[in-house]
């Protein structure tokens, strides 16, 4: 027998379920009421020979709360005098208690065949399986099905836990955007979720695996940022669910490994064509067009094709309505603030917001932003949150002690997740070299109580392998300073002058917007710092530079101990782009040309930095440099960015040495032969041997790289394996847009 908790559902929800229940039972419309929670009323149904019959809904959790409430309603009941009188309790009630409501409720009451407790409603639910699909959220959340989530596989990810995944489905709101997502994955087997930031593409992203998985997939594989990973833990055979959470980057464009377009390209076309499989991946809509820009392959390949747009349009009226009674039913206010919400219906201004934004919700009320403020401020606070969203962050901010506010400072500067020990000596520098002008001091003790101000706030902490990484506690933190810090010229350049790690340079700073980002996605310096940024360049350098960059290995996290000169150039190069043509040779004069010959980095991003540079500014020979790295091991990738590079530099010719063809030639067959053990390594392969190809001149070149390419893939085909899809669940619209119902809900907040 199912057995639902109730209490999943809001008290809206839980009316709306009885409503359809009893409906359905019994054949006949029912009408809903506003304000029932003030005249006893909150279903009636029909009049039958000119009888009526009302309904209660009552959803608390113990029988003493119930029993409480209902002594209250008995004299409203009186009042109305019914001909008959139903109750529909979330309370699981014992014979005793039936005999003591309807002893209360004598004579509209006629038998406790009239009072439906929760055993009674889960029997309803048992007849009525269109209903039960219908409320998704009491299947999903139902003991068995949690019980089934917690306990699939699941691979890179802290464990799934109860309490979170519970909570997560008792917010969330069901909208179009769950529909459009889940019929895009029964088309297409991968989905793409983008929209703006706080829109609610992770939360959809996560309801859609719960979803899956709990429809009796066998795996959850959380893809950090090496799609090779993804790839090796790809089984046949296997019902798995890959999920791949802001895949380009959080905050800004990030490629995170080599030709991670085409490996991106070919993972999901190995995922279309498997039948036990899904692919859900979130991004920031800006981040795509700037992808988009970048990497041909999204284009060729159609990857939107399969996107579903999360934007203020997926979100009604009625449910931007209930995003908000969701967060503020389970934040329990006081009832003195709900009534400032009421009054006026003041609520309106919210939902009818242009920059409606769950996160704006989520950090006003379930972050306790609230509580900082009278009661008679607390929409007035409310609603200019929504006027200028980076004021949530803002005034819990600028309410930081000064140490906490630029050890934050500090943290942005770097950009991404750091280990603690070294955030802790970047502080501990600031401090010590901006003395004079602060007078700031920091020691362990201070330390600790500044992390403990900013954890679950500004940033959250997580332990690995004897080390504490630091990341924001979400992507919208480094969105609010990076626009905070556009204000305060002189703030930036103290945290130029005083960088400590190579990275608080050029992560978050840049002498010009990109195009697709905007002007507030990086930190734009003016003219009047470029001076700061170069004579800090040239002290780094000539010093011993520091990196705090942080490097994931087969699910290990670890940090180089000195500073890779080559991607710290490239990083610079690209950030600064109108500094350094005013500043010519600055890179040149720094830079070590033996660093190119060292294959501690790799051949792709030596020979991709070398193209860029001005070599009459080196006092080096760019001959001898080539002569050097022309002949070293390299694979398919490296082959081809040598190929790119001569291009680059005007050097051309040099793609006609016969021994230089002849060696590629060897090393595209022996990659073909070696690694080539699926169809999936194959079609990673396809897109580079086909720019290899036309990147040698015809004239010197006779191989069909793809011919050999392709007879190698047919050895490895395999009869398609017929699986029964289960990504055929439909869901099915709970509510209607309608003032009505969202008043009734509204007023539902009253209840406890």
């Amino acid at each position: 027998m199912i057995d639902y908790d109730f209490k999943v559902l809001q008290y809206n929800e839980f009316e709306c379920l009885t409503r359809d229940l009893l409906q359905e039972e019994f054949s006949i419309h029912i009408e809903s009421f506003k304000d029932g929670r003030d005249n006893g009323i909150d279903l009636r149904f029909g009049k039958v020979k000119g009888e009526t019959t009302i309904v209660q809904v009552k959803r608390y959790k113990e029988w003493n709360e119930l029993k409480t409430q209902l002594e209250k309603e008995v004299s409203k009941v009186q009042k109305l005098n019914p001909k008959k009188y139903l109750l529909s309790t979330s309370v699981g009630l014992s014979p005793l208690n039936k005999s003591i409501i309807m002893e209360m409720f004598s004579p509209y009451i006629e038998d406790t065949n009239d009072i439906y407790g929760r055993d009674d409603l889960n029997n309803l639910l048992g007849k009525h399986k269109k209903i039960e699909q219908k409320y998704y959220k009491l299947w999903l959340a139902s003991t068995n099905i949690l019980q089934e989530i917690i306990y699939k596989d699941v691979i890179n990810w802290s464990s799934f836990e109860i309490n979170q995944i519970k909570e997560q489905i008792t917010s969330y709101v069901h909208n179009d955007s769950f529909n459009q997502a889940y019929e895009i994955l029964k088309e297409y087997r991968y989905v793409i979720i983008s929209g703006i930031p706080g829109i609610g593409k992770t939360t959809l992203a996560r309801m859609l695996s719960y979803n899956i998985l709990a429809s009796g997939y066998e795996e959850f594989v959380c893809i950090t940022d090496n799609l090779s990973d993804g790839a090796k833990l790809f089984q046949k055979g296997k019902k798995q669910v890959f999920f791949f959470d802001d895949f380009l980057g959080s905050n800004v464009f990030e490629p995170v490994e080599k030709d991670f377009d085409k490996k991106l390209t070919s993972f999901i076309d190995a995922i279309k064509r498997e039948k036990d499989k899904v692919f859900i991946l979130t991004t920031r809509e800006y981040i795509l067009s700037e992808a988009k820009s970048r990497y041909e392959k999204f284009q060729i390949n159609n990857i939107e094709i399969a996107k579903c747009t999360v934007d203020l349009s997926s979100y009604t009226k009625f449910i931007r309505a209930n995003i908000l009674y969701n967060h503020l039913s389970n934040a329990n206010l006081p009832d003195t603030y709900i009534d400032q919400l009421l009054r006026n219906k003041r609520y309106k201004s919210l939902i009818g917001h242009p920059n409606f934004n769950p996160r704006i919700i989520e950090t006003y009320i379930d972050r306790g932003l609230w509580k900082k403020y009278p009661v008679e401020e607390f929409m007035q606070r409310f609603e200019e949150f929504f006027y200028k969203p980076t004021m949530v962050w803002q005034q819990a901010f600028e309410n930081l002690d000064i140490k906490a506010r630029y050890a934050l400072l500090v943290f942005a500067s770097i950009g991404k997740e750091i280990f603690l020990e070294d955030w802790y000596t970047s502080f501990i520098y600031f401090c010590k070299t901006t003395h004079s002008q602060l007078g700031l001091v920091c020691d362990e003790f201070e330390w600790r109580k500044i992390i403990k101000v900013l954890q679950d706030c500004f940033i959250k902490t997580k332990n690995c392998e004897g080390h504490t990484i630091v990341s924001y506690f979400n992507p919208s933190v480094l969105d609010f300073i990076i626009v905070y810090l556009a204000d305060f010229k002189d703030i930036q350049r103290l945290l130029i002058q005083n960088s400590y790690f190579v990275e608080q340079l050029c992560t978050i700073f840049r002498d010009s917007p990109r195009s697709f980002f905007g002007a507030d996605a990086y930190v734009i310096i003016t003219e009047n710092l470029y001076k700061d940024i170069v004579d800090r360049f040239k002290q780094i350098m000539n010093g011993t530079p520091v990196s705090c960059e942080l490097s994931r290995y087969k699910g290990w996290m670890y940090r180089h101990r000195g500073y890779n000169e080559i991607l710290f150039y490239k990083n610079f190069l690209d950030s600064f782009p109108i500094l350094l043509r005013r500043n010519e040779g600055l890179l040149e004069r720094s830079i070590d040309p033996n660093e190119f010959t060292y294959q501690t980095t790799s051949f792709s991003d030596r020979a991709n930095l070398l193209a860029k540079l001005d070599w009459t500014k080196i006092s080096a020979d760019l001959n001898i440099i080539i002569e050097d790295i022309l002949y070293e091991p390299k694979d398919i990738v490296g082959h081809r960015d040598l190929l790119l590079m001569f291009d680059e530099l005007g050097m051309s010719e040099r793609k006609k040495d016969k021994h230089l063809i002849k060696t590629i030639e060897e090393d595209v067959y022996s990659e073909i032969d070696t690694n080539v053990s699926d169809e999936n390594t194959a079609e990673e392969l396809y897109g580079l041997l086909d720019e290899i190809t036309n990147l040698i001149p015809y004239e010197y070149f006779e191989n069909d790289f793809l011919g050999y390419l392709e007879e190698k893939r047919k050895e490895f085909e395999e009869p398609e394996i017929e699986y029964d899809d289960d990504l055929g669940r439909e869901f099915g619209d709970v509510f209607q847009d309608d003032d009505t119902r969202i008043e009734e809900m509204m007023t539902c907040l009253r209840e406890k």
